[in-house]
């Protein structure tokens, strides 16, 4: 493998992964490393699929009870 010259690298595709997105569409050349499915720990496993799990809960809920 060749070696490249980069403005930035980052190490995680999670909240991070967006700052490198930002910086490639203003030219800068960047580089993305990441071991597991993109988008990190809170959009795949964490905060996102348990916030559509707890609203589809309260949308039972609030069919049960109307």
């Amino acid at each position: 493998m060749g070696r490249s010259q980069v403005d930035s690298c980052v190490v995680g595709a999670g909240s991070a992964g967006l700052s490198v997105a930002a910086a490639a569409l203003v030219g800068r050349k960047v580089v993305l490393i990441e071991r597991g499915a993109m988008g990190g720990e809170c959009l795949n496993t964490g905060c996102v699929p348990s916030k559509a799990f707890l609203a589809a809960a309260k949308a039972v809920h609030g069919a049960r009870e109307a």
